[in-house]
């Protein structure tokens, strides 16, 4: 790399620091709950209580009974963890869980402890010295860290601007190799999704055109299975990888990279470095995982879903009616009220705190330079009337803004 670019990216490192101890120093990032009820949604901090608008447990399912119950027996009979790498030996529930997302999705199934040690796993293992890798520039955090990985490989890797399709398109005509598109499926600051349709037609027309998406935002509480938002749309396919998170709507913990043939997912899981040099699932995580596959199989996974969905249309109404302005423009239980500074932001955090509400702070690097907000979630631990109040009080908080409508499409 330039020392141009090593010297930029010291600075951009340094402001982040800055940035995170200032949100240290106000309270209002990297908390420790006193306690917590109805699976995070109610917390306690410093012996006050505050409704909790920062979980992704989307469709409550990290304390659904029988998710519990799987894990406490589960560490009842085997012990806390068995403490080996998955690649000398695992225990029974490793292959149960496996083949039971593999039943949600109809892919090949590779775990990992997390979806940022997934994405580690698996691309320095797809991606071929001759690959052209494009990563999207607004992708996940943790698919920058591992594009930083392919660099040090030496493996071609460029950044592609937002959505860039016309790029993409000119890259997959003049190169003669595979070119890789990484990104997201769901994005995690502001519930934007994917333009599918455009992508498809480049998929579709280009054979040299290969998908590495992180569907972390979009598992579990969307899809037939709860299979997600890239697999509902693309399917299985030979040249598409999806990377899930089991810790968020799912319920469970941990990560998986889907994949439709046995061979690739047999070379991720046999020399993927964090998978063989890492440590493996936990026990209660493998149990709580083959009960939330075995609901999600059920016929309550669709009831669980079209309630969430009654609460993203709850809050895309109130938020019209209050004229916030919010960024999300799809179904998605992830929304952002963008406020332009990173000192704005962290003051409505403050105040938002103050007045019994928790709220992600929003700023450099997880969103761009300049377009700093608050992010919150909702999930069905919250009620509808918590929903709508905290709402209330942001528009409050915030003062009068440019009316903003927020026309939903179907995710």
């Amino acid at each position: 790399m330039a020392a141009s670019g090593v010297t930029s990216r010291s600075r951009l490192r340094r402001l982040h620091e800055r940035i995170a101890l200032r949100g240290r120093e106000t309270g209002i990032t990297h908390l420790r709950l006193d306690r917590h009820e109805r699976g995070g949604a109610v917390v306690e901090i410093e012996g006050r209580r505050l409704l909790n608008f920062g979980i992704c447990s989307y469709l409550a399912m990290n304390t659904h009974p029988e998710v519990v119950e799987a894990a406490v027996r589960a560490v009842k009979e085997v012990g806390v963890n068995y403490s080996s790498s998955a690649a000398y030996s695992a225990v029974g529930l490793f292959r149960g869980l496996e083949d039971a997302l593999s039943d949600m999705t109809g892919c090949q199934v590779v775990l990992a402890p997390t979806t940022t040690l997934a994405h580690m796993a698996a691309l320095p293992v797809l991606v071929e010295p001759d690959d052209l890798v494009l990563v999207d520039s607004r992708a996940h955090a943790s698919l920058h860290m591992t594009a930083d990985l392919l660099r040090g490989e030496g493996h071609q890797v460029e950044l592609l601007d937002h959505h860039d399709f016309v790029r993409l398109e000119r890259e997959l005509v003049s190169t003669e190799g595979r070119v890789w598109y990484v990104t997201d499926g769901v994005y995690s600051m502001g519930g934007e999704i994917l333009p599918i349709e455009p992508l498809l037609r480049l998929f579709r027309t280009h054979a040299n055109l290969h998908l590495y998406l992180d569907d972390a935002h979009g598992f579990s509480w969307t899809g037939r299975h709860g299979r997600g938002y890239v697999l509902e749309r693309i399917g299985p396919d030979p040249r598409l990888v999806v990377a899930v998170s089991l810790s968020k709507s799912f319920g469970a913990a941990g990560g998986a990279v889907l994949v439709s043939d046995p061979g690739t997912a047999d070379r991720i899981e046999m020399v993927g470095g964090p998978l063989t040099f890492g440590g493996p699932l936990q026990i209660a995580e493998l149990a709580a995982g083959v009960a939330s596959a075995t609901v999600h199989l059920s016929a309550e996974h669709p009831e669980r879903s079209a309630r969430l969905l009654e609460q993203i249309d709850l809050v895309a109404d109130t938020i019209s009616r209050l004229g916030l302005p919010a960024v999300s423009r799809r179904r998605t239980p992830i929304w952002l009220v963008e406020l332009g500074s990173t000192e704005q932001a962290a003051a409505v955090t403050a105040e938002m705190r103050h007045r019994g509400f928790y709220l992600n702070p929003a700023g450099y690097p997880a969103v761009p330079l300049g377009r700093a907000g608050v992010r919150f979630t909702h999930t069905l631990h919250h009620r509808d009337h918590e929903i709508v109040e905290m709402l209330e009080v942001l528009a409050d908080v915030i003062g009068p803004t440019e009316k903003v409508v927020v026309n939903l499409e179907s995710s």
